[in-house]
């Protein structure tokens, strides 16, 4: 968290675009959080962060793709 101040977060987990698993965060300002999802085989995964309380738009998207054979 770079906000400048104590901020409320809500990241969302998508696994085929449906909701997999959520956190509700608080961070400090320069507070990180961390978590890896165990993923196998091939994969696309997203993840929506939202800025409390605003839920319907997200503030921050990431999706990612992965897994098959090595080239």
């Amino acid at each position: 968290n770079y906000e400048g101040r104590t901020t409320r977060y809500r990241l969302v987990l998508l696994r085929r675009g449906h909701p997999a698993a959520s956190w509700n965060l608080t961070l400090a300002n320069g507070q990180t959080w961390h978590r890896s999802p165990a993923v196998s085989g091939h994969y696309i995964i997203a993840v929506n962060l939202y800025r409390l309380p605003d839920l319907t738009h997200p503030y921050r998207h990431v999706a990612i793709a992965g897994g098959g054979p090595s080239s």
